[in-house]
């Protein structure tokens, strides 16, 4: 089992889970670098570096 965690917001779990299966996250995308990498998930996180705290993103 890992212990390792990595806290994140609400709106980027969400889309993680949209792009990626759990199988493709536990194999392939297992660290913040890694996460990043992904091109829509660094273009997600771009996009909501911006908005003000709170912000939630429609769907």
């Amino acid at each position: 089992m890992q212990t390792r965690v990595l806290w994140i917001c609400r709106p980027c779990h969400s889309h993680l889970h949209r792009m990626l299966s759990e199988r493709e996250l536990a194999d392939h995308y297992a660290s913040r670098e890694a996460l990043m990498s992904h091109p829509d998930i660094r273009a997600f996180v771009t996009w909501l570096a911006d908005k003000p705290d709170g912000f939630v993103p429609k769907r």
